[in-house]
């Protein structure tokens, strides 16, 4: 149902996996004018699918491609970066949260080190919830409103991706949980990952599967 937003669908955004610069050399100057937005390659966690949902609800990045790489020379030609490249510049959109100095959180109340996810939702929430709510007609322009949104969608979801992503504990180490949750939003996106046994699994679309799971839980969070 998230289809009827009226936005790119994942399954028809193009998304490239590669290490080799000469790829994606030739598809940059055959489209010049096409943003690009880069992740990591290999297997994919839920704070970058996720991170790269939001881009398509950010003016600038709607109609953007993705890339998937570790390679550096790449990462220095394309428009927005998350979950790789040891930068974090929101100014230059470098959304990575991997370099050992980085201790960043959300604000004074959620003492929570961002990933990749919170990072972007953290400099670019509030126009992905304006687009969203929008495309729902139910964006009203009240901005006390929209405040409240931003703040309880991290609260509600995006924190729980930043903990996750960085190992940190729902509940203090010395309190052992009495079951074990592996239908919550993280573990979804994982289980999109090829197993071992899937020699020829495309990753790229498995990619896509797993961002139509993330797009879901945060217009549902919304």
């Amino acid at each position: 149902w998230t289809e009827g937003l009226g936005y790119i669908k994942n399954r028809d955004r193009l998304v490239i996996s590669t290490e080799d610069y000469n790829i994606f050399d030739s598809v940059r100057k055959q489209n010049k004018d096409i943003k690009i937005v880069c992740t990591h390659s290999g297997a994919f966690h839920a704070d970058e699918v996720l991170a790269t949902v939001m881009t398509k609800y950010i003016n600038e990045f709607k109609d953007s491609w993705i890339i998937r790489t570790r390679n550096y020379d790449i990462h220095k030609e394309t428009d927005l970066i998350c979950d790789v490249g040891g930068i974090f510049d929101p100014v230059t959109n470098r959304f990575d949260h991997h370099m050992k100095e980085f201790n960043h959180n959300f604000d004074d109340k959620h003492k929570i080190k961002m990933s990749s996810a919170g990072l972007l939702y953290k400099y670019h929430g509030k126009e992905v919830l304006e687009n969203i709510l929008k495309a729902m007609d139910a964006f009203d322009q009240n901005t006390e409103m929209l405040d409240k949104i931003y703040y309880k969608v991290y609260e509600n979801f995006i924190a729980s991706v930043d903990g996750n992503d960085n190992g940190i504990n729902q509940y203090p180490d010395d309190v052992k949980p009495r079951y074990v949750n592996s239908t919550n939003y993280s573990s979804r996106v994982s289980r999109l990952n090829p197993e071992w046994y899937e020699t020829n699994c495309d990753q790229s679309e498995r990619f896509k599967l797993a961002q139509d799971v993330a797009e879901e839980e945060l217009i549902c969070q919304i």
